[in-house]
């Protein structure tokens, strides 16, 4: 329906009209009832605050603390009714992401337990130093003002308008397009518990790494560019989508494909304004999986055309892309005007970080006790640190998560 073709012409011609921005009503998504509220709702230029510590936030933003499965049901349900306004159908959409990019199945047979991906999720450092230069003559790395650790992929992407993210399998790429879409859509909403702030949290460090060093607090990773508005393309979905491999792709196709997934969860009026949005001021544009394709080798034309058509035609776009590094070693496979990383294994710290994270979940998902989770992580831990070869494992954040599981699951040693 929203071809890029016909957005063209009445982009060219579209009169820039200040819109006025409507409070947001919630209601419940049951009829009949009302939505149950604990603390002060405050409404405001289109914004919401809700909980005990109302937080004021800007316009057309939803603030939300604590659980929020309940309040991101109601404004799918109010962005998806006939006539729904364009804040009402942005939050919808937003709300959409957040349900989707937050949760993975705990195992295969307890299909009602779902963690939460943003109880869990450490910080990916990259191969790159911070005194590496990115392009030649580039300095922006020497910028940033710390010793000579490693750029973490947030960093990464702040230098790059166009990223490529390499890792090898269970690396956490595709976690991290989620998480970062995650922190966009809740920063856009005004998600209190998640988003800028979270995502760009410090990397977990060793301070023993500089003995006899005053220890100073770690910085905050580096973001310059704001809450963008995401869009996920997970490129097997849209390769299953393609036509005849060798036939040539265009940008469109790959808009088509946005807006049926779109269609999909009755989104189909939100085209229009996500496709101003991202010609307008931009966005952040996550392409998962550029490799991991079905019959790659035949697709992988496509694919590349795909990407590279999108990056040209919405120039205000960052994008991310990521791909398996053996993959993306081949000439064949380098996208044009792209640069490239490639993700580190977990450090110590890091393995801590997602230890310590997945038994305090453990507390809320499984309602095991205090006393268990920690005796859990502590047994857990004790392990990667004592047999070498337990510890190699652990690097891997996809291995580190399976051990987890078991120990949380079996009680295993």
């Amino acid at each position: 329906m929203w071809g890029l073709s016909w957005f063209k012409k009445m982009w060219a011609g579209r009169a820039e009209t200040p819109g006025e921005r409507s409070p947001v009503e919630l209601s419940s998504s049951v009829p009949g009832e009302a939505l149950s509220v604990a603390g002060p709702v405050h409404v405001n230029d289109g914004a919401v605050a809700m909980g005990d510590q109302a937080l004021a936030v800007g316009a057309g933003g939803v603030a939300v603390r604590g659980n929020n499965t309940g309040i991101i049901q109601t404004l799918i349900v109010q962005g998806t009714r006939p006539g729904a306004s364009p804040d009402d159908l942005r939050r919808a959409y937003l709300a959409v992401l957040l349900r989707q990019l937050d949760h993975f199945a705990l195992s295969s047979d307890t299909g009602a337990a779902q963690m939460r991906l943003s109880s869990v999720y450490t910080a990916l450092l990259t191969e790159r130093s911070e005194f590496d230069p990115l392009k030649p003559g580039d300095e922006r790395a020497g910028r940033l003002g710390r010793t000579n650790n490693r750029l973490s992929a947030v960093e990464m992407m702040d230098c790059e308008q166009r990223l490529v993210l390499l890792g090898g399998p269970g690396s956490g790429k595709s976690t991290f397009v989620n998480i970062v879409g995650l922190a966009m859509a809740a920063e856009l909403l005004g998600t209190a518990d998640l988003g800028l702030a979270w995502l760009t949290a410090p990397v977990p460090r060793d301070d023993t790494e500089r003995p006899g060093q005053e220890k100073e607090p770690p910085p905050p990773q580096r973001w310059t560019h704001g809450a963008l508005l995401p869009v996920r393309v997970v490129l097997r979905d849209l390769a299953a989508q393609l036509p005849t491999p060798g036939t040539p792709i265009d940008a469109d196709t790959v808009w088509q494909h946005i807006v049926g997934n779109l269609r999909t969860h009755k989104l189909d009026a939100f085209a229009q304004p996500l496709l101003e949005t991202l010609h307008g001021t931009g966005g952040l544009i996550l392409f998962d999986g550029l490799d991991e394709v079905p019959d790659a080798e035949t697709r992988r034309d496509q694919m590349k055309q795909a990407v590279e058509s999108f990056a040209a035609t919405f120039t205000r776009c960052r994008l991310l892309v990521t791909s398996r590094t053996y993959a993306y070693q081949e000439q064949q496979w380098r996208l044009r005007g792209f640069a490239d990383v490639s993700l580190l294994d977990f450090t110590p710290p890091q393995i801590r970080r997602f230890v310590e994270g997945w038994f305090a979940h453990m507390v809320e998902l499984m309602k095991l006790s205090e006393a268990t989770a920690k005796a859990g992580a502590e047994r857990l831990q004790r392990e990667v640190d004592r047999n070498p070869h337990i510890g190699e494992l652990a690097e891997r954040p996809l291995l580190l998560t399976l051990m987890a599981r078991i120990q949380t699951e079996q009680g295993g040693s």
